[in-house]
């Protein structure tokens, strides 16, 4: 993965890693989750906002994490679990 976001793909494709398959259709807030739980993780996400800002890095999350998945866009909804982003995307197979 190379592009500007390519940090984002890294810290996407190492947290999907420990969301439980087959994925549900919160699979973006269940990666979200994951980055919260782990400080690593979340240094990794705050250099990422710094460098990127908050709305390149939620948004390439959401990209890399639907991709990783290879599911397709439903609806948005407001993220209830997770306090990173605002909301996300639901999936679907």
């Amino acid at each position: 993965m190379t592009g500007t976001t390519a940090g984002v793909y890294d810290l996407v494709r190492d947290a999907i890693q420990s969301v439980p398959t087959p994925y549900t259709e919160d699979v973006i807030e269940d990666v979200c989750l994951v980055i919260e739980g782990d400080p690593q993780f979340m240094k990794r996400y705050d250099a990422l906002v710094a460098s990127l800002g908050k709305m390149v890095t939620n948004n390439a999350i959401g990209t890399h994490a639907k991709a990783l998945a290879g599911m397709q866009t439903v609806k948005q909804v407001p993220a209830t679990r997770a306090k990173i982003i605002g909301s996300y995307t639901k999936l679907k197979p």
